[in-house]
């Protein structure tokens, strides 16, 4: 500024505002900021000189001074041209007389109007790096969502004597600034070195109705997920992973819920809560306390909120979506694809995911409808509605040579004045060959049967895609499910007939005396998943779960690269009357 401002001015001031800046060319700091002074009201020259008298002061050592002129400026001419220069001093000027919370301010505003993350970074790293670690941790905790501090601290922490000590500040740190940016460079602070891992388990086990038959009926679900738990407990028990169970019952009680709350304090990890009003209240002390929690039966990712301690055991329903779609776009066959849904949420939300993801990739969406058991028999109907076309001899003589298709001779009514009709075709209203991809997104077995139904009367070389587990329904046929190419997303995908699986099913048998149920086997999985990353990666182990997939034992596996929901979605289909997971991973 001092050197190129106003070779373009002209007025009575010019010569004294040359004189002021010739003085503070020459070091003359008092005498220039003395004659900058006398042109303060100058409506040409009276910002500029401002200015100037506040960067005579700077050097002149009186620094207090300097930062009064550029906050006049700052505060009077926000809008100015050279706005960015004050800024600029303002900066610097309050880091040299050690005001970090005020020049932090001016910095903050510096970058939001006019960016230059490097002169950010040089300058926080030239006067942060020195300070004392709980000097360093009380400006972090004014100014939470700045990297460079945040940058700053990790690493002092990091080389800190007692790394233990300051593990859930470094966990923090890590939830907000990845480390795939060089956050960290020393993962010390990393050690799990403990004897046991508190584990509070959030669940409406409903323990005081259990004297009522329709309340154990309901609760089955949670009783036999939790006894699986307890299942996979002893086996992490007997490889030296030790899980402690402690067990809260919500009683789907908001009271009940708020009363234990206290009690999660000193959880290593919350597996729970299930129902949105708990959720809700247990995700708010999760994140308050910084304390990791898990949800293993929901594919809902609004279990995870904004908190970013919270996290979902199954592939959320939109993951379970793309990876469906994923499957379709690969296939090298024709773009007709029809979607048919029910009108409930969670089909409506999918169905409408599948048609973006389709029509951006030049797929052609021929048919896009809500469905439910009475417009499903419609449309079976529509789909096998039968229409004649009437040929002449020389026509059905002609395509009765094209294998596959079927000419009726038989002599037919024709309009006046046209040739005879003497043979005829019968023919779907809906081309056969006008849908090759069909999309169910419905959990309805009327739905899903009608559909099915359609496409096999017809006879059509298709495929279809879904979502949940047909196979394991007794109303399908399996034939049918074969000869459809149907493929389906299953994120609970367990394949029975493997090695792994019927030795945890006898050593199960073994120990209760019955074949484990579904919700058996998913309780038995997620213990051995959380019981593996708390040994590996510890209590905050949002880093760890991040480095690649994580091999199941009966379950296909884990993998969360920097997401809260598991990002493994077993895509299945039946060849040879065996399923076959078509998605494959390498662990």
């Amino acid at each position: 500024m001092l050197c190129s401002f106003f070779s373009w001015s002209q007025g009575s001031n010019r010569d004294q505002f040359n004189e002021a800046k010739k003085l503070l060319n020459e070091g003359k700091y008092y005498s220039a900021a003395v004659s900058f002074e006398l042109l303060k009201f100058d409506s040409d020259y009276g910002r500029y000189a401002v200015f100037f008298k506040g960067y005579a002061y700077f050097k002149n050592g009186t620094i207090e001074k300097a930062i009064a002129e550029w906050e006049y400026l700052n505060g009077t001419y926000s809008g100015w041209i050279q706005n960015k220069e004050v800024l600029y001093w303002l900066v610097i000027a309050h880091f040299e007389v050690k005001n970090y919370s005020e020049g932090l301010t001016y910095l903050e505003a510096y970058q939001t109007k006019y960016g230059e993350d490097t002169f950010s970074m040089n300058i926080i790293d030239k006067y942060f790096s020195s300070l004392h670690l709980e000097v360093l941790t009380g400006y972090y905790r004014q100014f939470p969502n700045n990297p460079q501090i945040a940058r700053i601290l990790a690493i002092r922490l990091g080389a800190a004597e007692n790394t233990a000590k300051h593990r859930e500040l470094l966990a923090e740190l890590s939830l907000k600034f990845n480390s795939s940016n060089s956050l960290f460079f020393d993962k010390s602070w990393l050690d799990t070195s403990t004897d046991t891992f508190d584990i509070a388990i959030v669940f409406p086990f409903m323990f005081d109705d259990l004297t009522n038959p329709n309340s154990v009926i309901r609760n089955k679900i949670v009783i036999e997920f939790y006894q699986g738990m307890c299942y996979g407990q002893s086996l992490l028990e007997a490889e030296g992973i030790n899980l402690k169970f402690h067990d809260f019952d919500t009683n789907k009680s908001r009271e009940k819920t708020n009363e234990l709350l206290p009690k999660l304090q000193g959880a290593d990890l919350i597996v729970g809560p299930l129902y949105q009003e708990q959720i809700e209240m247990v995700g708010a002390f999760s994140k308050q306390h910084k304390i990791n929690m898990i949800n293993p039966l929901t594919s809902n990712v609004a279990y995870v909120g904004d908190n970013p301690y919270a996290y979902i055991f199954k592939p959320s329903y939109e993951t379970v979506v793309k990876s469906l779609s994923k499957e379709l776009l690969s296939s090298d066959t024709n773009r007709n694809v029809a979607i048919f849904y029910s009108e409930n949420e969670r089909d409506a939300f999918s169905a409408a995911v599948m048609k973006k993801e389709f029509e951006s990739n030049k797929h052609n969406i021929i048919a896009y409808r809500s469905l439910d058991e009475t417009t499903s028999k419609d449309l079976l109907d529509e789909l096998l509605e039968i229409v004649e076309e009437d040929y002449t001899r020389r026509e059905a003589d002609s395509i009765s040579k094209i294998p596959g298709r079927k000419v009726i001779y038989g002599n037919r009514h024709s309009k006046a004045n046209q040739a005879p009709k003497i043979a005829y075709e019968e023919k779907f209203l809906i081309p056969k060959d006008s849908i090759h991809h069909v999309v169910i997104a419905s959990q309805s077995n009327a739905v899903i049967n009608n559909i099915l139904s359609a496409f096999a009367s017809r006879e059509a070389q298709v495929s279809i895609y879904g979502y949940g587990n047909w196979f394991a329904e007794r109303t399908v046929n399996y034939e049918i499910l074969q000869q459809l190419n149907v493929k389906l997303a299953i994120s609970e995908y367990v394949n029975k007939e493997s090695a792994d699986y019927e030795r945890f099913r006898d050593d199960f048998i073994s120990k209760y005396y019955t074949s484990p149920s579904d919700f058996n086997v998913q309780g038995f999985e997620f213990t051995m998943f959380i019981g593996r990353i708390l040994n590996t990666y510890g209590k905050y182990f949002q880093e760890g779960i991040q480095e690649g997939i994580q091999k199941g034992v009966v379950m296909e596996g884990t993998w969360y690269p920097g997401t809260h929901d598991n990002q493994i979605v077993p895509i299945i289909k039946m060849e040879e009357f065996q399923l076959k997971n078509l998605n494959t991973y390498e662990y």
